[in-house]
C-alpha cells in the first residue's frame, strides 16, 4: 500500500454510496415504521379504493360461505370470516373514522386511536382466522 491509498480512503466512498442508497430507499418507500394516529380517508380516490376493497371482500366472503354450504367444510367459514375482517372490517372502520366521527363532532386523538386500534385488532383477528383455516 502506498501513502496515497490508505484503508480509510477506500472505505469513505463505500460509506457515502451506502448512505445514498438508504436515503433513496427511504424516499421511494417511506419509513418502514412510524407511530402516528391513523386518520380517515383523505381523498376521493382513497374512499373509492376502500369501497372497492369492501365490495371485493364481501364477494369473497360470500363465495367462501357458499363453499362451506356446498362442501360442509368448517375451515371455509373460518377463511370467509378472516377475509371479511381483513377487507370489509378494515375498510368499514376506516370509513367510519372518515364520515361518522366528524359527523358526531367527536374528532379527537383518543377516538381516532381507538378506531385505529380496532382496525389493527380486526386485521390481526382476520389473519389469525385465515391462518387457522389453512392449518385445519
Amino acid at each position: 500500500m502506498t501513502a496515497e491509498h490508505t484503508t480509510d480512503d477506500r472505505a469513505a466512498p463505500r460509506t457515502r454510496r451506502r448512505s445514498r442508497s438508504v436515503a433513496a430507499f427511504g424516499a421511494a418507500f417511506g419509513p418502514l415504521q412510524s407511530v402516528s394516529v391513523e386518520q380517515g380517508a383523505t381523498s376521493t380516490i382513497e374512499i373509492a379504493f376502500l369501497l372497492a376493497l369492501a365490495a371485493i371482500g364481501a364477494l369473497l366472503t360470500y363465495q367462501a360461505i357458499r363453499g362451506y354450504r356446498r362442501n360442509d367444510d368448517p375451515s371455509m367459514v373460518l377463511f370467509g370470516c378472516g377475509l371479511f375482517l381483513l377487507t370489509v372490517g378494515h375498510a368499514g372502520l376506516k370509513l367510519f373514522l372518515t364520515f361518522v366521527v366528524p359527523a358526531l363532532g367527536a374528532e379527537g386523538p383518543v377516538l381516532a386511536f381507538a378506531v385505529a386500534s380496532a382496525s389493527q385488532i380486526a386485521d390481526i383477528a382476520g389473519l389469525g382466522a385465515v391462518f387457522y383455516a389453512i392449518l385445519r
